[in-house]
């Protein structure tokens, strides 16, 4: 995201979403001037997720039970790993408020980017899905098109910005 926007305060950067923008790859894509995408793009997913395996009975290859014993400094330092004991409510209560710290970073920056209201989040966030043309009505894509459309844009901004655009267009495809 920020190395995209650092890119377009130099040239113009058109983002075309051809499948799927979702979750931290719309965050990136947010950093583009414009986002075009597909009718049928996937788009969106705004939201974050935190996964945290729990061994209960860990065994061995050969199928005994497995001793795990820990030495640490920091009573937090084994928090979340796979054979450490399940979290105490308070520590779920911390993961929880880093998980809401990072969502409401990342919607800032989408209202921001996008010049959407933090107050409609439910409109455009909320970790929904949408399929291209309902992103461009919940102002999440710019409009929906193909490279055509995404060559042609780069063109206008070029003009808007006074950008020479004699030299060949160079168009970089993140598959």
């Amino acid at each position: 995201y920020i190395a995209l926007k650092e890119l377009r305060a130099k040239k113009p950067v058109v983002v075309l979403v051809e499948n799927m923008c979702c979750s931290a790859g719309y965050l990136i894509a947010c950093g583009g001037d414009m986002i075009i995408s597909t009718r049928m793009a996937d788009i969106g997913s705004i939201g974050v997720v935190a996964m945290l395996n729990h061994v209960k009975k860990p065994k061995t290859a050969t199928n005994e039970e497995l001793s795990v014993e820990f030495l640490t400094a920091g009573k937090h330092k084994i928090v979340g790993n796979a054979y450490a004991p399940s979290l105490t409510p308070e520590q779920r209560d911390h993961f929880m408020e880093r998980i809401n710290q990072a969502y409401n970073i990342l919607c800032r920056i989408v209202s921001e980017e996008r010049g959407l209201c933090l107050n409609s989040i439910d409109e455009w966030g909320d970790a929904q899905v949408f399929g291209g043309e309902e992103a461009v009505k919940r102002g999440l894509v710019d409009k929906n098109g193909s490279i055509a459309q995404a060559e042609q844009s780069i063109m206008e901004l070029l003009d808007k910005r006074k950008i020479d655009h004699t030299k060949e267009l160079a168009l970089v495809n993140f598959a």
